[in-house]
């Protein structure tokens, strides 16, 4: 029998749905995950183990992130306004606080509509859905390791070097949102950054008596990062907060700009009038080769258990 053959066949008894009313519909339906039995043939290998460990452990750290930044913002503000820091607040005025509430307001509600996506797709039991949604991957996944295993199969096409390529660069254009969000947060960091370098560094050390301060950035920079490997004050753990929010932030805008210098070269190349829609038939065909191979492998071990 045909592969197409098979394929149509298997995915349509999977989700009840008949050959006839498949064949109307063009092509083979795909079933609901909470229908396909990982028990029966799908292992779970140790570098499976450690990538769903690592899926479990970064995906709430993302709400802990936002609430960090919280935490920091509300002791940079009592510093400036409760302390009355003149000097700190000459760096960052007033009327930035709105523009940073807006900032984190814009980035939760984002968060929001991800997660009511993925709540939708959760129920509806989509496995295309949980592929392309983060957090409905991880809602798939949690509690299962072979769910994830399965859903990182489709996920992950490392067997074929240029859709990896591809499906990196189309899942982080979906981020752009988030990271133009953060840009008023971060220019307060590198705001914070500056001050500490120039002017809020407590342990720099003391200019001898009539010397004017120095200024130079490249001298109290080195002094601020030597410094921060020790923190003893609230200044030194600001500094510390704010290079770490912007280490994570430019490793998210490099990649972004990474995959939209991509991007051109990828469209030229794949042959679908878009990048959506080459990922989402590659996500579909990646679900269909799959579910025959478990199919396949399912029927070769109750062959060999008859034996």
């Amino acid at each position: 029998m045909p592969p197409s053959v098979v394929s149509r066949a298997s995915t349509a008894a999977a989700s009840g749905v008949s050959l006839d009313e498949a064949a109307l519909t063009g092509h083979a339906p795909l079933p609901r995950l909470d229908c396909v039995d990982l028990n029966r043939c799908l292992a779970v290998s140790l570098p499976t183990r450690i990538g769903y460990l690592c899926l479990m452990l970064a995906i709430p750290l993302v709400p802990l992130l936002y609430a960090c930044e919280l935490v920091y913002f509300g002791i940079l503000f009592s510093i400036v306004k409760v302390h009355n820091n003149v000097q700190l607040e000459s760096y960052m005025p007033a009327i930035y606080s709105g523009l940073l509430a807006v900032s984190l307001a814009v980035s939760l509600i984002l968060v929001g509509f991800e997660l009511r996506a993925a709540r939708k797709i959760v129920n509806a039991s989509s496995i295309q859905g949980a592929a392309l949604n983060r957090l409905a991957y991880f809602f798939q996944s949690a509690g299962c390791p072979r769910r994830y295993a399965f859903l990182s199969k489709i996920r992950n096409p490392w067997d074929r070097p240029r859709d990896v390529l591809t499906f990196f660069v189309f899942f982080r254009l979906q981020d752009w949102k988030h990271v133009i969000a953060q840009l008023p947060r971060q220019w307060l960091y590198s705001l914070y950054v500056w001050y500490f370098i120039i002017d809020g560094n407590p342990d720099r050390p003391a200019p001898a008596d009539g010397a004017p301060s120095d200024r130079n950035v490249l001298p109290n920079f080195a002094s601020a990062s030597r410094d921060m490997f020790r923190v003893q004050n609230m200044p030194q753990l600001l500094f510390v907060a704010a290079r770490f929010f912007m280490f994570i932030w430019a490793v998210q805008a490099v990649m972004l700009i990474l995959s939209v210098f991509v991007y051109p070269c990828l469209l030229a190349a794949i042959p679908k009038p878009n990048l959506r829609k080459y990922v989402l038939d590659k996500i579909d065909e990646r679900i269909d080769t799959l579910l025959i191979d478990m199919e396949i492998e399912s029927c070769d071990r109750n062959q060999r258990m008859k034996i």
